[in-house]
């Protein structure tokens, strides 16, 4: 398969996957899938296999199954509203595959209050501020509210790389030599993936990136992009390395479809763990 159109698979594989991360209990058959995906059904399924690491079915059931965790943690839903809720309209059915899953029981796992998170392949989960009603809402708007500000378009050279999201700091430690004597320029990191809905974590796709000054050429290795002017959603304030994920999935919750989503930071951002993050979307 030529790198255009796995590149095209890979988006929509991962459109697929966000829809079913969002909506456990929807319309997820195989078929229903392979409908959407636009492929015969055996075919998505090899597809889909082969980049999830997991069959549809086996992937959906799975994501159903965290859903179900999480809400057993906390809340005084019955065990079998809760399987409802997330996609299982016969009790036996949702007990079955629970037990199977988890070693334990529905009643048991909310007893002991475990791990609702199961072993996944590619490290793909639902997450819990997808929740309409999430408890965490009033605590994530005070503690990063978004507003809208502009921006003017700017010039950066940017470096594009592939891996994991979660390695973004070995990423921009291998910029080092690549970087240096740029400590007064803004620095970013451009973001043509979603992290929690890509459905390989090793092919997601970035841009390292620094500002360019008036009429500067990129230096070797970069090429050079424009981010363009308009009414950006933004984190009201910059926030530390180890909030970043927690004010990334509240604006991911509340943007959902973002066209350019990027983070900012004052400087290069070394070393990764002490960095203050602006993150602006589009």
């Amino acid at each position: 398969m030529n790198s255009e159109r796995d590149r095209e698979e890979q988006l929509w594989m991962a459109a697929l996957v966000e829809a079913i991360l969002r909506d456990p209990p929807g319309p997820h058959s195989v078929e229903e899938m392979a409908r959407r995906s636009g492929y015969s059904r055996a075919h998505f399924s090899r597809r889909f296999a082969a980049k999830v690491g997991e069959s549809a079915s086996e992937f959906v059931q799975r994501i159903r199954l965290e859903m179900a965790g999480f809400l057993l943690g906390g809340g005084a839903d019955s065990v079998d509203g809760i399987g409802q809720r997330c996609g299982y309209l016969n009790a036996s059915a949702f007990a079955r595959a629970f037990l199977k899953a988890y070693c334990v029981s529905p009643t048991q796992f909310r007893e002991g209050s475990g791990d609702w998170k199961l072993p996944s392949p590619e490290d793909l989960h639902w997450n819990p501020v997808w929740l309409p009603e999430s408890d965490d809402v009033p605590r994530l708007s005070l503690s990063f509210p978004i507003v809208r500000r502009p921006r003017n378009p700017v010039w950066i050279a940017g470096r594009e790389v592939f891996g994991s999201y979660g390695c973004l700091r070995e990423l921009w430690e291998g910029q080092t030599e690549r970087i240096e004597g740029l400590e007064s320029r803004r620095f970013f990191t451009i973001y043509h993936d979603k992290a929690w809905t890509h459905p390989q974590a090793g092919r997601m796709r970035a841009h390292l990136a620094y500002e360019l000054e008036p009429n500067e050429s990129p230096r070797p290795g970069f090429e050079r992009i424009l981010l363009p002017a308009g009414m950006y959603n933004t984190i009201e304030s910059p926030v530390r390395r180890d909030e970043r994920e927690v004010a990334w999935s509240w604006i991911v919750k509340s943007i959902p479809d973002s066209a350019i989503a990027f983070d900012e930071y004052e400087g290069p951002p070394l070393p990764f763990d002490r960095v203050t993050t602006c993150i602006w979307c589009l």
